[in-house]
């Protein structure tokens, strides 16, 4: 849960302390556009609200499975009627769990475009940057384990 709350509520609003809904570009066009629209992070997870229940569940079956505390769904799935499986009893997790307070993250910035100083594309260059973070926050949630 706190995962989520890292991921889907501290990075959007860092995003939106970044970029505000007013922000104008070098080139004068604005931040938020039609391709970008302004994010509405949720403050809190939703136990009445279906996918927030979904997303908690999905998440946490994808991370245990990659992070070996539960057996390979292609080797040993939970049966279905399994707690884990009921949004009744994850439900009762997330509300055990209390809402951490905001923590401003660095989030990259969208707006440069084009070729960069060494002839690199700036698309490469960003999707190169955005793979060492996510090995990053890979390694940091496995020591979080």
């Amino acid at each position: 849960v706190e995962f989520l709350y890292k991921e889907f509520r501290d990075r959007i609003k860092s995003l939106i302390l970044g970029h505000p809904l007013d922000e104008v570009t070098k080139a004068g066009v604005p931040f938020w556009d039609k391709s970008k629209r302004f994010p509405n992070p949720p403050e809190v997870l939703d136990t009445d609200n279906d996918l927030h229940v979904g997303l908690i569940i999905a998440t946490a079956n994808i991370l245990s499975a990659a992070y070996g505390i539960v057996k390979d769904p292609e080797e040993d799935a939970l049966p279905d009627n399994h707690k884990w499986r009921k949004p009744e009893f994850v439900k009762t997790l997330i509300a055990a769990v209390p809402v951490p307070e905001f923590q401003r993250v660095k989030v990259e910035d969208d707006e440069q475009e084009g070729e960069g100083k060494d002839g690199e594309d700036a698309g490469e260059k960003k999707a190169k940057t955005a793979s060492q973070a996510d090995i990053e926050r890979g390694q940091k949630l496995r020591e979080e384990l």
